[in-house]
């Protein structure tokens, strides 16, 4: 494919970008997103660890495009 970049998303990053990919336009709640990624046992504590997550997504993408 031309222009592909490989991206070294862990698992659950890579659910992350999917579900925020088929879902895009429309508004979502943090326990949507949480229940869609993790399902309904996830326990993220606060919401600096799924920020921890986005971020480390948005600097793998922005690596692939350099």
């Amino acid at each position: 494919m031309r222009g592909a970049h490989e991206l070294g998303l862990t698992p659950t990053e890579f659910r992350l970008l999917v579900y925020l990919a088929r879902n895009g336009g429309r508004g979502m709640t943090r326990g949507q997103i949480l229940e869609a990624v993790w399902g309904y046992d996830a326990e993220i504590e606060d919401a600096k660890k799924s920020a921890e997550l986005e971020e480390s997504i948005v600097e793998e993408i922005g690596r692939a495009h350099v």
